[in-house]
């Protein structure tokens, strides 16, 4: 998304007025603890269960510590604010910069989001109010990033472990890191997850990605065997053979949410060669800056004569079905 639509942007995402008002008086709260507010983004939860997705990225809090002691002395009157899926399992690694969280923040929620589980929208609200402000390798901080007006410097970790972190513009930039680079892994090899998960969590989180959620990760893939259908393969998108011709393509948004570097895989390898679509798309990810095609811009890419439906019911605005038989011409 170019620069010039970030008003736009910015203003889609505003919280409403009563949450608001509880969010910046927490925000004044934070803001009183010092000058310089580094937010910091911890994810793990499903990345740490997910260790074969190429974008599941999970530094050691070691790292984002060494990080902060580089520049730490060199900020006026620094604050470390810390969000995580995982708080209570990582916080105590920063206790050298005194981390301040949501729960410190005294935040007063309107009666009617008291039984609501928002901590999550929290950090959001206060890492987009942060003047420095580290990544996961995630969307949802991302998008912090790009709501962010104050900031001096946006840093998120990457795949080359000898540099660790890289400073980056969230307007100009992927939303996520996948590994590979410009030939993008959607999952890792059995080696990667090796290698990745021993180098970033260690060697008995190795282990146990290996065999406890690699194993659970795999079985998701194969819910079908309980069908009892035959002759079912299962293909990630680097094991797709080559000159494969396919009858049949399903996708359920998935597809147009992706970048279009992932897009143009699918669309050489799979939509292109398939004889009948039939696929959902939202077109959320294009307008929230991910990079993903446009329907004129999609409807022009996929070779088939396709027909546009309306989804119903519809579920967000600009939505549509796409399908196409080729097996009718």
């Amino acid at each position: 998304m170019p620069k010039t639509s970030s008003a736009i942007f910015r203003s889609l995402f505003q919280p409403v007025s009563d949450l608001k008002s509880a969010l910046e008086d927490g925000l004044s709260i934070l803001r009183s603890k010092g000058k310089t507010i580094v937010g910091i983004h911890i994810r793990r939860g499903d990345y740490i269960k997910e260790p074969r997705v190429g974008f599941t990225l999970v530094f050691p809090t070691k790292w984002y510590c060494e990080w902060l002691e580089e520049i730490w002395n060199d900020l006026e009157d620094p604050v470390l604010l810390l969000c995580s899926d995982d708080l209570d399992s990582v916080i105590h690694d920063f206790d050298e910069f005194s981390p301040v969280t949501w729960r410190d923040l005294d935040i007063k929620l309107p009666e009617r989001m008291k039984d609501l589980d928002i901590e999550f929208y929290i950090d959001f609200f206060m890492l987009s109010n942060c003047d420095i402000v580290v990544t996961s390798n995630s969307n949802f901080s991302f998008v912090a990033c790009m709501l962010n007006q104050r900031a001096k410097m946006f840093v998120r970790p990457h795949w080359d472990f000898s540099t660790k972190f890289t400073i980056f513009d969230p307007w100009d930039s992927e939303p996520l890191l996948w590994l590979g680079g410009d030939r993008p892994k959607f999952f890792k090899s059995f080696i990667d997850i090796l290698y990745m998960t021993y180098v970033t969590q260690g060697f008995w989180a190795m282990l146990k990605s290996l065999f406890l959620y690699l194993p659970k990760s795999r079985i998701k893939g194969k819910y079908l065997d309980k069908l009892e259908l035959k002759n079912v393969n299962y293909w990630t998108i680097n094991d797709l053979p080559e000159n494969q011709d396919y009858d049949l393509i399903i996708s359920n948004y998935a597809f147009s949410e992706c970048t279009k570097t992932i897009q143009e895989i699918y669309l050489e390898k799979i939509i292109n060669k398939s004889l009948r679509g039939y696929m959902t798309c939202n077109f959320i990810s294009f307008f929230g800056g991910v990079g993903s095609y446009s329907k004129k811009e999609l409807i022009t890419k996929i070779s088939h004569t396709t027909r546009l439906l309306p989804e119903k019911p519809l579920t967000w605005f600009n939505n549509i079905v796409l399908v196409w038989d080729e097996t009718k011409n």
